[in-house]
C-alpha cells in the first residue's frame, strides 16, 4: 500500500480493481504536478507580499513621525498664542479681564 498523500488518493480506488489503481496513480501525479505549479506561482506572490509588509511598516513609522511633528507644532502655536496675548495686554490692545 502506498504511503502519505498517495495512500489517501488511491485508497478509494483499490476496491475497484488493479487497472483502476493505475489510474489513481496517474491522478495522484497530476494533482502533485498541479500543486507544484501552484506553489511555484505562490513564491513570487509571497515575495511581493513581504515587500508590501515592509513598505507598510515604513509608512506606519512615517505617519507616527508626522503625528509627533504635529503635536510639537501644536505646542509651539499654543505658546505663541499665550505670548501674543501677553503682548496685547501689555500694549493695552485688548481689554484685560478683571478678576471677580
Amino acid at each position: 500500500m502506498a504511503s502519505g498523500w498517495r495512500a489517501l488518493l488511491s485508497e478509494s480506488f483499490v476496491i475497484i480493481g488493479q487497472g483502476q489503481q493505475f489510474m489513481s496513480d496517474e491522478r495522484a501525479d497530476l494533482i502533485l504536478n498541479m500543486l507544484r505549479a501552484i506553489r511555484a506561482e505562490q513564491a513570487p506572490q509571497r515575495e511581493k507580499l513581504d515587500e508590501i509588509i515592509v513598505r507598510l511598516g515604513r509608512l506606519e513609522r512615517e505617519v507616527a513621525g508626522l503625528h509627533a511633528d504635529y503635536a510639537g507644532l501644536s505646542v509651539r502655536l499654543d505658546n505663541l498664542d499665550r505670548r501674543v496675548g501677553r503682548i496685547e495686554q501689555i500694549l493695552e490692545l485688548v481689554d484685560v479681564p478683571t478678576p471677580g
